[in-house]
C-alpha cells in the first residue's frame, strides 16, 4: 500500500509478491509525503477460500495457527487498509502488518510450511 498525494510512479517491484525492497522504496518516496506499508493477511473468508466456507472441519483445522481461532473477514482487512491510507497514519511507514496471522508469519493458513515439498 502506498499512500501519498498527487500522481506518483508506482514501480513494478511493488506489485509483485516478494519483489519489494521496502526499505529502499521508503527512502525513495518519503520526502514526497508517501508512506509504504504491506498488509499480509492470513486466512480471509472471501470466495477464494470457498473450501473453508463450505467445510467446517477444514476451516477448524486451518484456524488453529490463528491467535483468535477464526479467519478474518474482508471488511476487517479493509479497515486496516483505510487506516493506513488515512492522515491518521501519515508517520507509519516501512511496515508489514500480518493481519490476524499471529507471531509466526511464515507458516499457517495460506502460507507454505517451513519444509514444504
Amino acid at each position: 500500500m502506498i499512500r501519498g498525494s498527487g500522481p506518483l510512479p508506482v514501480h513494478d517491484r511493488v506489485a509483485r509478491p516478494g519483489g519489494t525492497d521496502r526499505a529502499a522504496l521508503v527512502l525513495e518516496v518519503s520526502d514526497m509525503g508517501v508512506t509504504v506499508n504491506d498488509i499480509a493477511p492470513g486466512m480471509v473468508l472471501p470466495p477464494v477460500n470457498q473450501k473453508a466456507i463450505d467445510d467446517p472441519d477444514f476451516r477448524e483445522e486451518q484456524v488453529q495457527s490463528i491467535p483468535r481461532k477464526r479467519p478474518a473477514l474482508p471488511e476487517e482487512v479493509g479497515r486496516l487498509a483505510v487506516l493506513l491510507a488515512s492522515s491518521e497514519a501519515e508517520h507509519v511507514t516501512g511496515a508489514t502488518y500480518g493481519h490476524g496471522r499471529g507471531p509466526d508469519a511464515d507458516v499457517g493458513p495460506g502460507r507454505p510450511t517451513q519444509h514444504q515439498e
